[in-house]
């Protein structure tokens, strides 16, 4: 079957192959689902042990593109470094000082909510482009922030990035009958990632309206000329060094804006999210408070994903990849010809995810 990119039915797809698969045998349930691309596997999914595991194989040259997919999909468990204006101890409302470092883990909730009270009562957060794309706050800072005390803040310029990655990668359509086998091949593979730019460029303006659907804003001071300065590069991957300064321009995100019930002068601050090293150090720099998020990969550590995190990752592998197949099917026992037992994948079930035209992407 044919099924364009919406993570909630493939998610209710697996869940009633199980329930299917497993009436004949309650005890248990043992299906396992096969992504590829291309007849080249990617990935699988054991559900009797819940286990996702990568192809690693040499054969297989799309495993940056598996990486990123569970990336943005929020299976990997981020390193988080907060990175202060000012070197100074920071401290809890109990008086214990603040770590630097965390995890996206259970104990996450409560440490951003620490290093968030330790700078101000109230508490600007400001991504980058890149945070945006990797759909961060969807996956990670949506469910931890405290939506009475921090706010969301998107800056003018990132919106202006993501849009351009968009326009800088429309499709080439001269002629190319006159192309030479070589040129040709390069043109289609230059046309494939053209593609694939503007598929994530749709996502992340996808990530953008899902904070300003939840209560988030845009930074309001923008200097005419810094965006001067700025559209004739903007789509080029180089904004991150703008939209500092246009954080730094925003002095309002510093300023007191009310007294609060107990007639003591609220307090406001800024901190920038990234997952660019030298960007959160130039941030810093810059005197700006920063957080560095940055994956990692625990090869030893397996990823267990439940059926909605599956669904979206294999709907963000048609998203980078235009399209992959989910191949779902159950392990049984069977008496051969000869009278032996074996155990042979059938009942097999086939779902082509194909990513949708690009105005269907933000849905």
């Amino acid at each position: 079957m044919i099924r364009t990119v919406n993570p909630n039915q493939i998610a209710k797809d697996i869940e009633e192959f199980e329930i299917i698969e497993a009436s004949p045998r309650p005890k248990t349930s043992n299906f396992i689902v096969e992504v590829s691309h291309e007849n080249k596997l990617l990935f699988t999914f054991e559900d009797s042990t819940s286990v996702l595991e990568i192809n690693s194989g040499p054969f297989n040259g799309l495993i940056d593109d598996v990486k990123e997919a569970i990336d943005r999909s929020g299976l990997y468990n981020l390193e988080v470094e907060f990175m202060p204006s000012v070197i100074k101890p920071f401290n809890k409302a109990d008086g214990s000082t603040v770590s630097l470092k965390n995890r996206t883990d259970e104990s996450f909730q409560n440490w951003l909510k620490s290093v968030c009270s330790s700078l101000a009562s109230n508490l600007y957060l400001i991504p980058d482009t890149n945070f945006l794309m990797r759909q961060y706050y969807s996956n990670y800072i949506k469910h931890y922030m405290d939506s009475d005390s921090t706010f969301l803040r998107i800056p003018r310029l990132a919106i202006m990035e993501v849009e351009n990655i968009y326009n800088r990668k429309k499709p080439d359509n001269s002629p190319k009958e006159n192309l030479n086998p070589n040129d040709k091949q390069k043109f289609l593979k230059n046309e494939n990632e053209n593609a694939k730019a503007r598929r994530r460029a749709f996502q992340a303006m996808s990530e953008i309206l899902s904070i300003k659907h939840n209560g988030g804003d845009i930074l309001q001071n923008l200097d005419i000329a810094l965006l001067q300065s700025f559209a004739p590069h903007a789509g080029e991957g180089f904004a991150d060094a703008w939209i500092r300064r246009e954080i730094s321009n925003n002095h309002d995100l510093r300023r007191p804006k009310f007294v609060s019930k107990d007639h003591t002068e609220a307090t406001f601050s800024e901190i920038f999210l990234t997952c660019d090293l030298m960007g959160a150090l130039a941030a810093v720099a810059d005197n700006i408070n920063t957080l560095y998020f940055y994956r990692i990969e625990d090869d030893t550590k397996k990823l267990k994903p439940g059926y909605d995190k599956l669904a979206l990752l294999i709907v963000n592998t048609a998203i980078l990849l235009d399209e992959c197949t989910c191949i779902l099917r159950s392990p049984q026992r069977i008496i051969t010809a000869c009278g032996q037992e074996r155990v042979a994948l059938i009942g097999k079930i086939i779902v082509y995810v194909k990513a949708p035209k690009d105005k269907y992407l933000y849905n």
